[in-house]
């Protein structure tokens, strides 16, 4: 989870409950969640994330599923 400074929301990728891993991309207003993407990144969890406010984006690095040790970065 990172915040967008540039548009004012939160932004979320993945996380897991109990035993399920997602794959969607969130934003918070501070009002109404919004569905950005599902399937884009792979499904995480304990992943980084940042948000680089001088080329505008969130950044998102690493993040473990099930049997996976990501170790990319995504935009």
């Amino acid at each position: 989870m990172a915040y967008d400074s540039d548009r004012g929301v939160i932004v979320l990728h993945g996380g897991q409950l109990q035993n399920t891993t997602f794959d969607d991309t969130w934003t918070w207003d501070g009002q109404t969640w919004t569905l950005r993407d599902e399937g884009e990144p792979p499904a995480r969890s304990a992943q980084a994330m940042v948000y680089d406010s001088d080329r505008a984006v969130a950044v998102m690095y690493g993040g473990i599923a099930e049997f996976t040790d990501f170790a990319d970065t995504w935009q």
